[in-house]
């Protein structure tokens, strides 16, 4: 197996991390949210550095995040996670400037108990208001599509 699908591998498992906001503890979560747009945006280092990978696809990585949405935001919230500010190289100034906890109780009248859900919202320098998991999704889902078209990654 390539390196460029062990890293993407190691992408989806993150996602998986984050799609599970059900009774986490709030700093842990944060951690493997910020965890998943780091190796989601690394993913195009893996891609430049494999030498399985195709030479169009190696050169031209670069040319292809610069018109994919997800990856602009993807790349912001990397770069924010290592720098805290971002001064160089902003695409859409994407941040996570809210979080919630939103608190679902048992049915009344039943012993059944209730759980918390964490969702962080991303803010654009737009105004755009982007829910981290389903913005994560579509990181994925963008990933995929490159990987696919570019025949490192199996359609099925």
């Amino acid at each position: 197996m390539s390196e460029t699908l062990q890293q993407f591998q190691r992408v989806e498992r993150a996602l998986k991390k984050i799609e599970n906001n059900k009774n986490r503890n709030r700093v842990e979560y944060e951690d493997d949210v910020w965890s998943f747009f780091q190796n989601a945006w690394h993913l195009k280092d893996w891609i430049k550095n494999d030498i399985d990978n195709p030479s169009g696809l190696k050169g031209g990585i670069e040319d292809i995040v610069k018109n994919e949405e997800e990856l602009k935001v993807c790349a912001d919230l990397a770069n924010r996670s290592k720098h805290l500010i971002l001064k160089y190289n902003i695409r859409v100034d994407a941040d996570i400037k809210q979080r919630n906890t939103t608190v679902v109780v048992g049915p009344p009248g039943t012993t059944g108990e209730g759980f918390g859900i964490l969702e962080f919202v991303i803010s654009t320098v737009d105004g755009t208001k982007l829910d981290a998991i389903e913005t994560a999704q579509r990181i994925v889902d963008c990933w995929r599509a490159i990987l696919v078209s570019h025949q490192v990654l199996d359609a099925s």
